[in-house]
């Protein structure tokens, strides 16, 4: 199953939807963060109080091709298509941080 997925521009919203998550029991493996600055996930974990995240930080010193690279394969990694992928890459890249979801249990509550 495909996992669930929702786009933020603001990082409260953010932490928000993760509170909730954790309040209903979604194991936190379960959750990923995907963005473009790695600098805003030390404040999601320590606002949220979650102790592990599995995200995919992208170094800011790397080429656009290696960030571009590097979000293709661990989406690939989460059962996205390809199109699928080349959306949220340009969307990550327009600053959008997405929320991503692998326990169907969600669905309608994001």
């Amino acid at each position: 199953m495909k996992p669930v997925i929702k786009a933020y521009v603001n990082v409260d919203e953010l932490e928000v939807d993760i509170k909730t998550l954790k309040d209903q029991g979604v194991n936190v493996q379960n959750i990923y963060v995907l963005l473009k600055n790695s600098e805003y996930i030390s404040n999601i974990i320590n606002n949220t109080h979650i102790t592990s995240i599995s995200y995919y930080p992208i170094d800011s010193n790397d080429t656009f091709e290696n960030k571009s690279q590097h979000i293709k394969e661990n989406l690939k990694t989460l059962d996205f298509s390809e199109s699928e992928i080349d959306s949220y890459k340009e969307s990550v890249f327009d600053n959008k941080i997405f929320l991503i979801v692998k326990d169907f249990r969600i669905k309608g509550v994001l």
